[in-house]
């Protein structure tokens, strides 16, 4: 009887080591990241708490967030704006990956808020990587109400076409290593902007 109890935990104890292994090995549902332009590095967390706490510490104004399935990255979200407090404009992009890698759509929601307006905008895939540019729509963002013209100045910012090509791609090909430790920092992927034209 006590060799078979003591053999039980023994089974127990073994399938607790692996559970925690495999989990570690699949990494988290969901990373979080922001780009520290004091120190000049894309960091990313497991946690969203110590996330958003990170974001007050180091100021960041471009930030975002990767789910997996899988371990493989499907929904790239990035927020852009250009300063910290009252930014002028905000930019928010949300990326749809194949299992490749391969940005499939990319919807792209723009606020400029001096002009009260608001553009989204929809491009999806074609032949050649391109991404082809297939609605966009005008509203106003105190009111939601739709606007058929503006007069405003929209930022131009890169459109990524590749998961290789974001600035933190680093930190999605390891997205296990986030479950160790707190924070994993790393320095922006050199060339990683994608000066995609749309069509």
């Amino acid at each position: 009887m006590k060799f078979k109890f003591s053999f039980c935990l023994a089974l127990a104890a073994c399938a607790c080591l692996f559970a925690a292994g495999e989990t570690a090995e699949q990494g988290p549902a969901t990373i979080y990241l922001l780009h520290d332009s004091g120190k000049g590095v894309w960091c990313g967390y497991h946690d969203e708490q110590a996330w958003r706490a990170a974001i007050k510490k180091t100021g960041a104004i471009e930030t975002g967030s990767v789910d997996f399935a899988r371990n493989i990255p499907k929904v790239v979200k990035v927020t852009t704006g250009n300063k910290l407090r009252a930014s002028d404009w905000v930019v928010f992009d949300r990326y749809y990956l194949n299992d490749t890698g391969l940005v499939m759509g990319l919807q792209r929601t723009t606020n400029v808020f001096a002009d009260d307006v608001s553009r989204k905008e929809i491009l999806e895939a074609r032949n050649g990587g391109h991404l082809a540019l297939q609605h966009v729509k005008l509203f106003s963002f105190a009111t939601g109400d739709p606007l058929s013209r503006t007069s405003a100045t929209f930022p131009t910012l890169p459109v990524t076409t590749r998961m290789v090509n974001f600035p933190f791609a680093a930190l999605l090909e390891r997205p296990h290593n986030l479950l160790v430790f707190e924070s994993v920092c790393v320095p922006p992927r050199v060339g990683s902007v994608d000066r995609n034209d749309l069509r």
